[in-house]
């Protein structure tokens, strides 16, 4: 789901999910800054964030996906899975847990791409049937039914 909204909108989504009353707020309290003109500046959508901003956010809120706020697409945060494996990560300061943080990030980003991808093929199998493109045999018919359970059986986290 793409997100029109620009960087600087994404930043405010993030400031309110955290409890900051305004960008200001966010700013200085959420990321440390003396001054919220690093974010402000961002309001204009022809100033593009810098790398110390994105850096900050991804380190001080490990449960904000990244790819969502880098491009507006998907889920602002992560899942409670993917949000437990990027914990497992120790939270020290040095510049290795940070590239260790951000590697763990996006294997997982990469992962739930392949994922989205695969939900994305069986539904387009789905739709083929639903719109009467018929299967050309019933073991492809069943094949499809079985990959629309195991879907949802993943979604709904059964076995």
């Amino acid at each position: 789901m793409k997100n029109e909204h620009g960087f600087f909108e994404r930043i405010l989504q993030i400031a309110e999910y955290h409890g900051y009353k305004n960008g200001n707020d966010f700013a200085r309290n959420g990321l440390g800054y003396a001054s919220s003109e690093k974010i402000n500046r961002l309001r204009d959508k022809n100033n593009k964030p810098s790398v110390d901003i994105l850096l900050d956010i991804a380190n001080k809120f490990d449960d904000i996906n990244l790819h969502w706020l880098i491009t507006g697409i998907g889920d602002k945060t992560l899942s409670p899975i993917k949000f437990a494996l990027v914990d497992a990560v120790p939270d020290t300061n040095t510049q290795n847990n940070t590239i260790l943080n951000l590697q763990n990030k996006l294997i997982l980003e990469m992962e739930r791409s392949r994922l989205l991808e695969e939900q994305l093929r069986i539904i387009e199998q789905a739709l083929k049937v639903a719109a009467g493109q018929q299967p050309s045999t019933l073991d492809e018919l069943g094949n499809i039914i079985n990959e629309l359970q195991n879907l949802y059986n993943n979604r709904t986290g059964k076995t």
